[in-house]
């Protein structure tokens, strides 16, 4: 089976095209790029390949919560404690509250706070035409434009009742070419695209101190650069932490402790040595697994200020 991530990159000052997006026409730039989950070694048409790659900074973003006061409902946000600051399917309280992803103040808000920390986009969980995520993209498109990022829908769910049909209506929401980057460091997958990523790494830092996670890192990072093989996009991926014990999953659960914020310090050192052409955050704000950057209650806004200074260096290295 082959799941599939659409990225389509909304960038300053690239040659804009229009296309239509839940009956609606919006105007985007183009620069797209196709996240595939390597799960088959079927074949992808190779649709555009990637000449020159200037590097990126682009955080997930989840514009999926909800609540009465804006949306009529909760979603996401379940058994909510405003008053002891708890929520049951969290780690972590908002410091701004148990927003909506359709506040027009809160989205204007994430995206100049995700400017000025000098990431330069956010990957956008999407889960079809109407879905709730879709009818909040003009909002987050705005506000990005305003604040100069770029923005990419990341398929979640895409019709289909097998590979073929979901890549054919992946790619006929695009309004140009594709950049095909693989969900997947294994060779036999990347060799088709035009890159290589991962979403998580938990799974290699979970139950480390930062000194082991840094040298984790240091070993693991070259690696990662080197799967996608010359040429094409290579990203690394850097967790604040992650902690999602208090979802229904089975224990025991692969938690990244934050350390205070030496578990981001430790991977953007190592980030920024291996020279990657995107780095890649997990999360801006997914807050049910606890890997958000966003400001919280509990760890204010001192890992997301740390990001400013890391971005700089990183996006000022030569390669």
């Amino acid at each position: 089976m082959l799941s599939i991530s659409l990225i389509c990159r909304l960038r300053p000052g690239l040659p804009c095209t229009r296309f239509s997006l839940r009956d609606r026409t919006i105007c985007r730039y183009v620069l797209a790029s196709l996240f595939v989950v390597a799960g088959s070694s079927t074949a992808l048409p190779r649709i555009v390949c990637a000449a020159s790659i200037a590097p990126e900074i682009l955080a997930f973003y989840y514009g999926w919560y909800g609540n009465p006061q804006v949306s009529g409902e909760w979603r996401h946000w379940k058994n909510v404690d405003p008053v002891n600051k708890r929520i049951e399917n969290v780690t972590d309280f908002p410091a701004y509250g148990i927003y909506d992803s359709h506040d027009t103040a809160v989205v204007d808000r994430q995206a100049e706070a995700a400017r000025s920390a000098g990431i330069t986009g956010f990957i956008a969980s999407w889960w079809g035409y109407d879905s709730f995520e879709d009818r909040g993209m003009p909002l987050l498109l705005a506000s990005a434009g305003k604040h100069k990022l770029s923005v990419s829908a990341y398929y979640e769910k895409i019709a289909g009742d097998d590979a073929a049909s979901r890549i054919k209506a992946a790619v006929g929401d695009i309004p140009g070419g594709v950049v095909l980057i693989a969900d997947s460091l294994d060779r036999e997958f990347v060799s088709t695209f035009d890159g290589a990523s991962t979403y998580n790494i938990t799974g290699q830092t979970q139950h480390k101190s930062p000194p082991e996670i840094q040298a984790w890192a240091h070993a693991t990072y070259p690696k990662m650069v080197a799967a996608a093989g010359s040429g094409k996009i290579a990203t690394v991926t850097i967790i604040p932490g992650y902690d999602d014990r208090n979802l229904w999953r089975l224990p025991p659960r692969p938690v990244t402790d934050r350390w205070g914020g030496e578990t981001y310090r430790a991977l953007w050192h190592e980030a920024i040595a291996a020279a990657p052409d995107y780095v890649l955050i997990t999360s801006w704000n997914e807050w049910h697994e606890g890997s958000e950057l966003e400001a919280s209650v509990e760890y204010g806004s001192r890992i997301l200020d740390n990001t400013a200074a890391f971005s700089r260096e990183f996006l000022a290295r030569e390669r």
